[in-house]
């Protein structure tokens, strides 16, 4: 088939969005569109390429996937390799572990199954994740495994249904998509049923082109080109991680991507643009920029911990820099018959295969090589493997935590018996004569294990809590909406028993005005005494995390070291801004955890049963005491 410079141009068009996206930039929020530009280009090339092929009665599937091979695995297997490297010194074991597994489905091209059975594309946590880019690799490899042979079955029984059958499959995929777009988003995004039409975008162009190869109207060229480079930069500055993608939204892009393909040629002003040097030579690097990308920031953030705007700019000329030896001396020499013969490509996509499928399996056999550290690091990492259960269940009483409206029967409180919570999380206990009620979210269940312990035993604790919600007025009742549904029972649980006080506290999202509205409501509905506790010390990665590795060797009491300071700054604001009041009061946990040489690590002698977090910010029971004696209890109990 004819070299055509504007699609190289094209593929710059898809990469440069999808790693300044994935570098943070915000204005780049739709810029994840990238990979859908590559579906519809891949789509194109290589039914062209299999078309003409069949035409002309040579294609050869073992050939056609020897191209695939040396297309592929080199610069695949280079950028596997280095990130093996990388995660043996950065990552901890839980790290190594998780990596071990990503790499077998990498290796396997089965990462799009991997990645959708364990998080979701937007997941906070995925820029951690080197490997995760490697969905789209899978989806187009499982593509290529059926696609080529549908199309000889098609093109043997009649060349003339081939076309009808495609845009069947592509309306099937595309319905399947937007229906999953909101039940079930992860699957959407990742898997091949849901992804297929794109590439079918691509097939269906390929098709046309070969049919009607006439030079088209200039103006049209010029009109279509154009618009299809407006749907592709709309889509990368206006789409955000809160649209529904794919779906109906991805027909923004893949049309455009498609416009191009169709219009864009060498009279038209998208065209030249596109067969400009700058273009055409970063399409050239796109594929093995898109391999190094993540991995480079996925390593930086994991060892930097805080990357800034002069680190983002370095980091990303490093992706291209990457990107070009890497097709200079890799993609480049592989891509040459003459000098790696087809026998060799296999013996080496076999072998590259099997070692990187072992050094998985190796890492899960090994609890993510953990013998690599000192027995005293073992000992306080595998602590930490069993502290979430540990504390999470029982001292933040978790059988309180109404998250899981599907345990809960719909419309309490009314005469239907509640069967999954526990009626002493919300019922005043007869023995007791005074009253405290907890709400809030899985912050406000880590203070319940230090007031259990420090309160006056005449206080009875209900707690009415739910993982991810903040208090809210707003709370309704609902059969899907968790955080809903138990603030609307918080609320009206608060006016019917009239507790005396109620502590409400959160991990993010404090909002002083809404602090005041929830003030002013109780205490219209009776409630004595009303506590907000601020956030307590966050930090940007799990504290035990940050203590294994960074902050082994001569521990600091206090550190400021990879604290969030954002919270500390926000506690501060709305410690001076809050009204004073006997009714209503702030207590600011920081105040109490911190000092100017930073926040507490650890409390006692013993950093392992000591520290004050067992992630970015819940705390643990020894710090749950601290606060409950110093802080809370006495604000609770103080006379009014």
């Amino acid at each position: 088939m004819k070299y055509r410079r504007e699609i190289d141009g094209l593929r710059a068009i898809a990469i440069i969005p999808i790693i300044l996206y994935h570098a943070g930039i915000k204005i780049f929020g739709g810029g994840y569109v990238g990979v859908d530009i590559f579906f519809v280009v891949s789509g194109y090339l290589i039914t062209s390429i299999i078309l003409t092929d069949l035409e002309n009665n040579n294609f050869s599937i073992a050939k056609f996937y020897e191209r695939r091979a040396r297309r592929l695995l080199p610069a695949l297997f280079a950028v596997l390799f280095t990130s093996t490297l990388l995660a043996w010194y950065l990552f901890l074991p839980d790290a190594m572990l998780m990596f071990s597994k990503s790499l077998i489905a990498a290796s396997t091209f089965t990462s799009n199954i991997y990645f959708w059975r364990t998080s979701g594309y937007f997941d906070i946590a995925n820029e951690l994740k080197p490997l995760i880019h490697t969905w789209s690799l899978a989806v187009e490899e499982q593509y290529y495994i059926l696609y080529p042979l549908l199309l000889i079955l098609l093109f043997k029984i009649r060349k003339k249904i081939i076309t009808p059958i495609l845009i069947i499959l592509l309306i099937l995929s595309i319905a399947y998509s937007q229906w999953l777009s909101t039940r079930f988003p992860a699957f959407n995004f990742y898997m091949l049923p849901t992804r297929i039409w794109e590439l079918l975008i691509g097939a269906l162009i390929a098709i046309y082109l070969q049919h009607n190869t006439n030079s088209k109207n200039y103006l049209v060229e010029q009109f279509g080109s154009i618009f299809g480079m407006l749907l592709i930069l709309f889509s990368v500055f206006f789409y955000t991680d809160k649209t529904p993608f794919p779906g109906l939204f991805a027909l923004v892009p893949t049309i455009g991507a498609g416009l191009i393909i169709i219009f864009a040629t060498d009279r038209t002003s998208i065209g030249k643009l596109l067969s400009t040097k700058m273009f055409v030579g970063i399409g050239l690097i796109s594929y093995s920029a898109y391999l190094w990308h993540q991995p480079i920031y996925a390593f930086s953030r994991e060892y930097l911990i805080e990357v800034n705007s002069l680190q983002t700019m370095l980091l990303t000329l490093l992706c291209f820099s990457c990107a070009y030896l890497s097709w200079r001396f890799i993609e480049n020499p592989f891509r040459r018959k003459n000098a790696i013969s087809a026998s060799k490509v296999v013996i080496f996509s076999i072998l590259g295969s099997v070692l990187f499928v072992g050094f998985g399996i190796a890492g899960q056999l090994t609890n993510g090589f953990i013998n690599r550290y000192k027995p005293d690091q073992i000992a306080f990492m595998n602590h930490f493997v069993f502290f979430e259960a540990k504390y999470m269940y029982e001292s933040m009483r978790h059988k309180c935590n109404f998250y899981n409206i599907k345990k809960v029967v719909a419309g309490f409180p009314t005469d239907v018996p509640v069967t999954s919570i526990d009626e002493e999380c919300y019922t005043k206990s007869s023995s007791k004569n005074k009253t405290l009620l907890l709400w809030g979210d899985s912050h406000t269940q880590t203070l319940y294990s230090g007031l259990n312990a420090e309160l006056p035993k005449n206080y009875d604790i209900l707690q009415i809590t739910s993982s991810g919600c903040g208090a809210s007025l707003s709370g309704q009742q609902s059969n899907d909406n968790f955080c809903a549904q138990s603030n609307w029972f918080a609320y009206n649980t608060i006016k019917k028993i009239k507790p005396d006080v109620v502590l409400v506290a959160q991990g993010a999202g404090h909002d002083l005005q809404s602090m005041l509205q929830i003030s002013d409501a109780l205490k219209a509905d009776g409630v004595k005494k009303v506590i907000f506790v601020g956030p307590a010390p966050h930090w940007l990665k799990p504290l035990p995390n940050i203590v294994a590795l960074k902050l082994w060797e001569n521990t600091p009491t206090f550190t400021k070291y990879a604290l969030d300071q954002t919270f500390n700054d926000l506690d501060k604001k709305l410690n001076s801004l809050f009204p004073k009041s006997s009714e209503r009061t702030y207590v600011s946990l920081i105040d109490n955890l911190c000092n100017s040489n930073g926040c507490a690590v650890f409390l006692g002698d013993d950093r392992k049963l000591g520290i004050t977090s067992w992630d970015q910010g819940h705390i643990t029971p020894i710090a749950s005491q601290k606060l409950a004696k110093e802080v809370l209890v006495p604000e609770i109990t103080k006379p009014e």
